[in-house]
């Protein structure tokens, strides 16, 4: 379901049980509780290979407030939605200077994704390529809805740009949660840990509060102890 690619389903009774569709396009949004994905996923090699398959955000915890006044989509969307579904089909194509660039992109993302310590960071990187032409994809059809002059055939190289500032982004939130959240011995993952319990601890934390929560730290602790 990931790349969007068809699907088999041969049974014994073929008439009756098997199946097949062409084109399986799933989309997956949606919010996690940050104690959920630290239970989820601290397995720092993500072995599954499921957080591969996500782009992450990291929104800013705001106190509750009310605002007043009310938000009006009704005018945009609507109208969007019905150009997305009248859109012909067909193949999209690169520019040549966009051809290059995506070319330079392959490569250089290749060369970080290999020199990562996480190798759930590394699947990540891995599957970075193709999530940028996605998110290309997003912005050229939000371009051509707005100037109906554009050609929408032919993918533009500043329409791949906006999408590689988007993965960097991405890959920053990712890089961000698996420190938070695996259990690794980096002296940086514990760092960012003692920083983020630091920042969500109201009444503030204890030494004790750090080793009894970090693995690594408790770890270390109880060996200190023991000698």
């Amino acid at each position: 379901m990931w790349d969007a690619d068809g699907a088999l389903v041969e049974r014994m009774d073929a008439e009756k049980d098997s199946y097949a569709v062409d084109e399986i396009l799933l989309n997956v949004a949606g919010g996690i509780q940050p104690g959920a994905f630290r239970q989820a996923f601290k397995d720092p090699k993500d072995a599954q290979g499921l957080q591969a398959r996500f782009l992450y955000a990291i929104p800013k915890v705001h106190k509750a407030k009310r605002v007043k006044g009310t938000t009006r989509l009704t005018e945009i969307l609507p109208n969007l939605y019905d150009w997305l579904d009248r859109l012909p089909t067909g193949n999209l194509k690169l520019s040549d200077e966009a051809e290059c660039l995506h070319e330079r992109l392959i490569k250089e993302i290749g060369e970080v994704a290999e020199s990562c310590d996480s190798e759930a960071l590394r699947a990540w990187m891995r599957k970075l390529c193709p999530q940028i032409l996605r998110i290309t994809i997003a912005i050229h059809l939000l371009e051509c809805y707005y100037d109906p002059n554009k050609d929408f055939w032919i993918v533009q190289k500043s329409t791949l740009e906006k999408a590689s500032e988007c993965s960097n982004y991405y890959k920053s939130a990712f890089t961000v949660i698996q420190e938070k959240v695996a259990e690794t011995d980096s002296i940086s993952s514990i760092l960012l840990k003692i920083w983020d319990k630091a920042v969500t601890s109201p009444n503030g934390l204890s030494i004790r509060d750090i080793y009894r929560h970090i693995k690594a730290i408790e770890k270390e602790h109880f060996l200190w102890e023991g000698r």
